[in-house]
C-alpha cells in the first residue's frame, strides 16, 4: 500500500548571498513576529551594549593604543552586531553559516544592505499582491452574499404570490 504525498509549498523567497542561499519567511506567523521585532532587537542589542561597555576598548586604546588584541576585540563586537541582525532577519544561525564560508564581516556587512533594500521591495510586491487576494475574497463573499440574499428574497415572493 502506497502513502499520501502532499507538497506543501513555503511561504517567502529565497535570499541568496554568494553561494549561500537563504529563506525570508512571509507566512503571517512569521510576518506577525515582526511586531515583536523591534523588543527583540533591544534586547540583543542591550547585551551587546553590555560587550562593549565590558570590553572597556576605549581604556585600552588610550593605555595601550591601537594593540593586535584590541583591533581582534574591536571586530568582535562589531560581527556581534552584525550577527544579531541576521539572525532577526532569517533565523538563528544565520551569521554563523555564512560567516564559515565568507569570513568577512564587512562584505557580510555590504551584502545585509543590499538584501534588506531589495527585500523591502520584494516585501512591497508581496503586500501589493496580498492587498488584491483579500479585495477578491472579500468581493467574492460579498457577492456570495448577495446572491443568497436574492435568492431568499424571490423564495419569499413566490410563497406571497401563492397566498
Amino acid at each position: 500500500m502506497t502513502g499520501i504525498k502532499i507538497e506543501l509549498k513555503r511561504t517567502g523567497f529565497p535570499v541568496t548571498i554568494g553561494e549561500v542561499e537563504l529563506w525570508f519567511n512571509t507566512s503571517q506567523e512569521s510576518l506577525v513576529r515582526f511586531f515583536d521585532l523591534e523588543e527583540e532587537i533591544q534586547r540583543r542589542l542591550v547585551q551587546y551594549e553590555l560587550e562593549v561597555v565590558t570590553s572597556n576598548l576605549d581604556n585600552t586604546i588610550q593605555h595601550d593604543g591601537v594593540t593586535k588584541d584590541v583591533a581582534t576585540g574591536a571586530i568582535d563586537l562589531e560581527k556581534k552586531k552584525l550577527e544579531i541582525q541576521y539572525d532577526i532577519i532569517f533565523g538563528d544561525g544565520t551569521f554563523d553559516k555564512l560567516y564559515s564560508v565568507y569570513p568577512d564581516y564587512i562584505a557580510l556587512e555590504n551584502a545585509l544592505e543590499q538584501a534588506s533594500i531589495l527585500m523591502y521591495k520584494k516585501l512591497e510586491e508581496h503586500a501589493e499582491q496580498h492587498k488584491q487576494i483579500v479585495k477578491e475574497r472579500v468581493d467574492h463573499y460579498m457577492n456570495k452574499d448577495k446572491a443568497a440574499r436574492i435568492n431568499h428574497n424571490k423564495k419569499a415572493k413566490k410563497k406571497n404570490k401563492k397566498k
